[in-house]
């Protein structure tokens, strides 16, 4: 069975559609992953990069962790879901509630039986858990990273103004795909 899996760690909905993603567009706050009822060949980036390495930026390990649970959690579903028979040609919705089970959103022809994979299988509720919180965490680095980066080049920019002739009137910021900038003109 084919299926790809698209997380969006703002609304913590994971939407399981039927078939491969090739280029598929990641879109603010989603992650992507894909499963092939054959196993893959070739290594994956979390394969080939040692994640303890004191060399990989923190958001990068959490990043490729992040990635790999996701990668895994869509090959467990889609072997269950062949082998429970689940239609995935309509896209399912699962979400969690504050109790932690793990429910589908909307109407979907296996509804009761998707939820009660999830009730049967605990380690499947556990991924799903692990995920979200990987996948939060990974969005509070990335948005520390950012503030800092943009407090590092206030300072740069600031430093270099000390050492102009521009007026502080002249001073830009500069936000643009997630990254800022801050100059004096």
């Amino acid at each position: 069975m084919d299926i790809n899996t698209t997380y969006d760690k703002l609304s913590g909905q994971l939407t399981i559609r039927s078939g491969l993603s090739d280029g598929q567009a990641k879109t603010a706050g989603t992650t992507t992953a894909t499963s092939a009822k054959a196993s893959t060949t070739g290594q994956s980036a979390t394969q080939n990069l040692n994640l303890d390495s004191a060399y990989i930026s923190p958001v990068l390990q959490a990043k490729l962790q992040t990635e790999a649970l996701q990668t895994q959690f869509t090959k467990t579903l889609a072997a269950k879901f062949e082998e429970l028979d689940i239609d995935v040609s309509r896209p399912i919705t699962l979400t969690q509630g504050a109790d932690g089970k793990v429910t589908v959103s909307g109407d979907h022809p296996d509804k009761a039986a998707i939820e009660k994979l999830f009730t049967d299988v605990p380690t499947l509720t556990e991924a799903f858990t692990a995920l979200s919180k990987t996948s939060s965490d990974l969005a509070s680095m990335t948005s520390s990273q950012s503030a800092s980066l943009v407090r590092t080049n206030g300072y740069a920019a600031y430093l270099k103004q000390i050492q102009s002739s521009a007026s502080s009137g002249d001073f830009f910021y500069s936000y643009m795909d997630g990254a800022a900038s801050t100059y004096f003109g």
